[in-house]
């Protein structure tokens, strides 16, 4: 692995930023000799900090691993995630009960109208919150709070998302339009609790490969989680129109 101060001038070293190589290096040349003071003059590693160890070897330092924060909530959160998503894949559907007579059943839920609306609403609601809580790492005016804990409210709402949507569906995958939904959001929630178990066991990942310069581990599930999700907005729309006007 090519050390981090021998990389190309235009080489990005914080991905959250873009701050390269060429801009870190000159402010170290003009006396930015810690990381707190390079946080400062390039405002590198002031999101998720996967760069930081990358900076603490182009300072010449020691490279510490430390684990982000909410470690353990994260973690917690993230396999619930995953393995809900698992759960619905593989789980049989839900009985429909054999009697009207019974009152409120909990398959009214994904049988009545009024309910599906009240599901579907909620889950289109969480989902949309959920986007703008990752626009944390993307646009600068959303700085407000700690990186660390609008990371883990966006795992409890893809948690939350999952078991609305069993209320939405009861474990039936549909067919169609429907069946494509519904993998879309359960890979959306399944990559991203991987992502998220990655992420929280990261620095002993990193610790154990050894070296700075290498990818962190958690990049490609964290692409593949937001590569998912762009076929949510399509799809829903679509599945929107098709219940409202068809």
């Amino acid at each position: 692995m090519t050390p981090v101060f021998a990389w190309p001038a235009a080489a990005t070293v914080c991905n959250c930023t873009g701050v390269t190589r060429g801009t870190l290096s000159a402010a170290i040349g003009n006396g930015c000799a810690t990381l707190e003071g390079l946080q400062r003059e390039t405002c590198v590693s002031t999101v998720c900090g996967t760069c930081r160890p990358l900076l603490q070897e182009l300072l010449g330092g020691t490279v510490e691993y430390k684990p982000v924060g909410w470690m353990r909530a994260l973690a917690v959160v993230s396999i619930l995630s995953l393995l809900a998503g698992l759960l619905t894949l593989v789980a049989p559907v839900w009985p429909v009960s054999r009697s009207v007579q019974s009152g409120f059943t909990i398959d009214l839920l994904w049988l009545d109208s009024f309910w599906k609306q009240v599901t579907g609403f909620t889950l289109l609601g969480l989902g949309v919150l959920a986007a703008v809580l990752s626009l944390r790492k993307r646009i600068r005016k959303f700085s407000f709070g700690g990186y660390d804990g609008w990371r883990l409210l966006h795992g409890i709402l893809g948690a939350a998302i999952l078991n609305v949507l069993l209320l939405h569906t009861g474990l039936r995958l549909g067919a169609n339009l429907n069946m494509w939904l519904m993998i879309a959001m359960l890979a959306t929630a399944g990559i991203g609790g991987l992502a998220g178990i990655v992420t929280a066991i990261e620095h002993r990942l990193r610790s154990r490969a050894g070296g700075a310069s290498g990818t962190a581990p958690r990049t490609i599930p964290v692409w593949l989680h937001i590569i998912a999700v762009w076929p949510l907005p399509i799809l829903l729309s679509i599945h929107v129109l098709t219940v409202y006007f068809y």
